[in-house]
């Protein structure tokens, strides 16, 4: 029964997450450039945090709740590529910083 409300949990979550995707992410602030320092665990020194650097270019991002979005647009809006655009979800307790980058 635990299992079952807990997956539950994390199912309504993720259902949250979507559809603030679908419904937000078009409005979303459009940036030249989004670079990103995630904090990763040193396994050396419990004193020491290192980052690591992430960079989306031609992106859109949201911050909502705990949550860090951001979308990629590839293809690049030409007429002969099919348009598609990516998406990355960052939770905030692991995010240290980020960089706008406007157009």
């Amino acid at each position: 029964m635990k299992q079952t409300l807990f997956g539950g949990f994390f199912y309504l979550i993720f259902l949250k997450i979507c559809i603030i995707f679908v419904y937000m992410i078009h409005t979303a602030p459009k940036f030249k450039k989004i670079k990103l320092l995630i904090k990763v665990d040193n396994e050396t020194d419990s004193l020491m945090t290192n980052k690591l650097t992430i960079i989306h270019e031609d992106c859109g991002m949201v911050i909502t709740g705990d949550y860090i979005i951001i979308t990629e647009d590839l293809g690049h809006n030409t007429i002969d590529e099919e348009q598609s655009v990516v998406g990355k979800i960052y939770p905030l307790s692991e995010v240290d910083s980020y960089k706008l980058f406007k157009n």
